[in-house]
This record gives structure tokens, C-alpha cells and sequence, in this order.
């Protein structure tokens, strides 16, 4: 590898750090110094004591300026020695050279970057035009379109919930009221013709539109009262079956 190569290598391994940008830099502007006043006959030059990563680059600035260099010392103290020898001379080509070129060329491209930013009133602008786009609600139309296809998929496209197979008959059909109830009574019903009797309900015989003996009229009693006792047992069944749907204990009557 050339000086030029050397110089060149050491300038990009401390241009992005600004400690080992100005330890190079500092000595090597001492070597210089040293160099053309120096007139001692050792030709011995000792740096600071600097960590290990450091020396090895002041090793390799050493090698560019062809000082004989090592370290000596132990622990924090431990530091290069610099010897001069027939070989040691300032480069044509000096790493604060390299560096300064550097500097300048980025100086001028953020100059340049910094030049084309837009104004403050510019970015202002187009901030509030980015949240009034982000603010402004969508139209009328939309909405109401947005709505009616919601509306469609949950109850249908006539605007009503689907009843699907369940008819609301069964809820006014007697028999079926009749079949609940004798559900929750714990008895057996049949369908007959007439519906307002049940399998459990005293045998009345036929009915007439004739005239009504004294006998006739004691079976009317009897039927009467009949029907209001079974009416009872209805209605306390139909509590019953309400309250175990409610989840509520349920109370026989009396």
C-alpha cells in the first residue's frame, strides 16, 4: 500500500468520529512541528497516553509520516514513542488534507439540501390541508348508502327481520297453549273436537239447544265449576312455566 493509499485509509476511519478526528489531527500537525524545528540528535518524540483503538491509529499515522513508533507502558499510561530515521518525512499528502476536502464537500451539499426546503408558510399550508382532508366527513349519499346495505344484510332486503320457519300462530293456537300447559301439569292431552276440554275434564255428554230440565241445569253447575277450577290450574301453570323461564322460584297456589 502507497502513502497516498495510508493517508487516504486513516482519513475514512476518523472522518465520522469527532474524538479520533481531532487526536489525528492535533498530532499530526505536532509532527509536522516536530519535524521542522526539531534539531535534537535522539529524534525521540512521546505522545499522551490514549486507549488501545487510538494508538493503533496513531501507529498507522507513525507509518504514514515513516516515524519507528511502539508503545510503552502499562495499563493508562501506556503511550507510542516515536523515533526519527533517515526514512521520516512530511507526505505530500496530509490526512488533515483529505479531511478538510471532506468537510467542505458536505458543508456545500447540506447548504444545498437546506436550500431546497420549502418555507415555513408552505408546510403550514399543506398541513392544514392534509387535516381537513383527513377531518371532512363523507357525503350525504354515501352514508346513507352505507346504511341501507347494513340494513339490508341484518334484516333483509324488504326492510324486515326474517322470521325464517317459526310462524307467530303457534303463540295464539289453543291447542298448542293447551299441550304447554298440560306439559307443565304433568298430564297427557289428546285432541278432540271440542278444544276447550281436556282428557282430565269430567265427562258432560252432548249438548243440546232444547229445552233445559232441572237435572240439566245441576250439570251446568257442575261444569261450570269444573271449568273454573281447571281454569285455575291454567293460569297458575302458565305462572309456573313464566317464572322458571325467568329464573324465579316458583310458588303453587293454593
Amino acid at each position: 500500500m502507497n502513502q497516498f493509499a495510508m493517508v487516504e485509509e486513516l482519513a475514512s476511519l476518523v472522518k465520522d468520529n469527532l474524538y479520533s478526528k481531532h487526536l489525528i489531527l492535533s498530532t499530526e500537525e505536532a509532527l509536522v512541528t516536530f519535524l521542522q524545528q526539531d534539531t535534537s540528535s535522539d529524534g525521540i518524540l512521546e505522545l499522551q497516553p490514549v486507549g488501545s483503538y487510538h494508538r493503533l491509529l496513531l501507529h498507522r499515522l507513525a507509518e504514514i509520516y515513516g516515524f519507528v513508533h511502539e508503545s510503552v507502558g502499562e495499563g493508562e499510561a501506556r503511550h507510542l514513542v516515536l523515533e526519527r530515521c533517515h526514512e521520516t518525512a512530511i507526505p505530500s499528502v496530509l490526512v488533515s488534507d483529505i479531511l478538510w476536502d471532506h468537510a467542505d464537500s458536505y458543508t456545500s451539499t447540506s447548504s444545498q439540501h437546506i436550500l431546497k426546503r420549502e418555507s415555513p408558510e408552505i408546510l403550514a399550508s399543506k398541513l392544514e390541508q392534509s387535516l381537513s382532508v383527513a377531518t371532512t366527513p363523507a357525503p350525504l349519499e354515501e352514508r346513507q348508502a352505507a346504511y341501507r346495505a347494513a340494513r339490508n344484510l341484518i334484516f333483509g332486503p324488504n326492510g324486515t327481520e326474517e322470521v325464517g320457519s317459526t310462524s307467530p300462530k303457534l303463540r295464539t293456537d289453543p291447542t298448542v297453549a293447551r299441550r304447554m300447559i298440560a306439559h307443565a301439569l304433568g298430564r297427557k292431552v289428546e285432541t278432540k273436537s271440542n278444544p276447550d276440554i281436556c282428557d282430565n275434564e269430567p265427562n258432560t255428554g252432548s249438548r243440546n239447544n232444547g229445552t233445559q230440565n232441572s237435572g240439566e241445569r245441576r250439570g251446568n253447575s257442575s261444569r261450570a265449576s269444573s271449568a273454573e277450577n281447571l281454569k285455575k290450574e291454567q293460569i297458575g301453570a302458565a305462572k309456573r312455566m313464566f317464572a322458571n323461564a325467568l329464573g324465579r322460584p316458583s310458588t303453587r297456589e293454593k
